[in-house]
């Protein structure tokens, strides 16, 4: 995966990981293998969830893949493409008990080429969830344990193995993670835009693209799922561009992002902070946000800001590349304080460039509706963002309860 700067924010912007690693598979005979190890099978949930950027549509592909199908026997879990259904990507199953070719009658979602998506699907022994950027996309009834008999030969990245032929994978790969349970969405959610400590309950690999160079994938869990990269070299360690944020340990709750993918929507909101931009960021422009999940209100740090407050909740900002739109915060939301908001000019954007020293002045209130206040053409920076209210005595604004 990669990393990037820090900005602590109201809203959600891209970020861009500086000096962070994807790996690149050909399509034509690039993969890494990983061994047998037990702790790659569970027995009745499963999440496998990975950054992708396809770079072309697809027909049939094995992303991540510790399976084995020769027809009538298959056991084991893939992340793949549907064969003959251009980038129908699905997670499938194989279950005891199932007939043959059952496993792979599953949920599948239409990916889009040349972006990063986060992919994630998930199965608890009766329901099998295909997520994209955290959003569920489809979903279906599937039942039984997860069926080992025969045992795979290897978990692979960027290839399926069937009893006569490899699908090999053409794109980028980053953030690849095997859980032994079923994540829910708001886990999905709460960190597909950072990175793990590798010791999380129920994750039995992780792939952060760490290494940077060699033929080795290092496991960044405690299981030493090491990977051996076959038919690679120096040059398939590519720079990540998926919107991963390198955010303060402090910083790290409720974390969003806006990036290519999410066109000209607003970003999920950080506990009150969200971005907006006018036209679809290209890629390596994106922002990561998150905060350090403090209500209320202070009145330290703001030097010559002519505010009376500003809340206690304060966002961190990683950005990549150019990110400018409009940030909008919900001032309840952000505070937990509730009641007349005032006029939109009496709020305003606070920045500063690290974790201590007095914040600026970065923008005035464009426009309020109900307590959610808008600030337009934001060119964000890594660093930190707060809410002030104006200090004029004439002004109904006060943002202490």
């Amino acid at each position: 995966m990669f990393k990037y700067y820090l900005i602590s924010i109201l809203f959600g912007v891209i970020y861009g990981q500086g000096g962070g690693y994807a790996l690149d598979f050909d399509g034509s005979n690039d993969y890494s293998y990983h061994g047998t190890n037990s702790s790659l099978r569970p027995s009745s949930a499963l999440t496998v969830e990975v950054w992708v950027y396809l770079h072309t549509n697809s027909n049939w592909d094995g992303m991540v893949s510790y399976a084995t199908d020769n027809g009538s026997t298959e056991s084991g879990y893939d992340l793949y493409c549907k064969g003959q259904s251009t980038n129908k990507w699905s997670l499938a199953v194989a279950r005891n008990g199932m007939s043959a070719g059952d496993w792979r009658s599953d949920p599948y979602t239409n990916l889009t080429a040349s972006q990063w998506i986060h992919i994630a699907g998930t199965y608890d022994g009766s329901t099998m969830n295909f997520y994209e950027n955290g959003v569920l996309s489809t979903t279906q009834s599937r039942s039984g344990d997860i069926d080992w008999s025969p045992n795979p030969d290897n978990l692979y990245l960027g290839r399926f193995r069937d009893s006569d032929e490899a699908h090999y994978f053409d794109g980028y790969l980053d953030e690849v993670r095997i859980w032994n349970d079923a994540r829910t969405a708001s886990e999905i959610q709460e960190y597909m835009h950072k990175e793990l400590a590798g010791n999380e309950s129920g994750l039995v690999a992780y792939y952060k693209m760490s290494d940077g160079s060699g033929t080795s994938l290092t496991d960044n869990s405690s299981n030493s799922n090491t990977g051996t990269l076959t038919n690679m070299d120096n040059a398939d360690w590519v720079t990540s561009q998926a919107p991963i944020g390198d955010l303060g340990s402090s910083y790290k709750t409720d974390v969003e992002g806006i990036w290519k993918s999410t066109g000209t929507n607003a970003s999920d909101a950080s506990d009150g902070f969200a971005v907006t931009v006018s036209s679809a960021l290209s890629t390596g422009n994106f922002a990561v946000f998150g905060n350090n999940n403090t209500s209320g209100t202070s009145t330290s740090d703001l030097g010559s800001v002519s505010s009376v407050h500003r809340t206690g909740r304060i966002w961190q900002l990683d950005e990549s590349g150019t990110v400018s739109g409009t940030v909008t915060i919900d001032i309840s939301d952000a505070s937990g304080v509730t009641g007349s908001a005032g006029s939109a000019s009496s709020y305003r954007l606070l920045y500063r460039s690290s974790t201590s020293g007095d914040f600026s002045s970065v923008a005035t209130g464009a426009s309020i509706s109900g307590d959610v206040v808008s600030f337009t053409s934001v060119s964000l920076s890594d660093g930190y963002y707060a809410l002030g209210g104006q200090g004029d005595a004439s002004l109904p604004v006060d943002l202490s309860s």
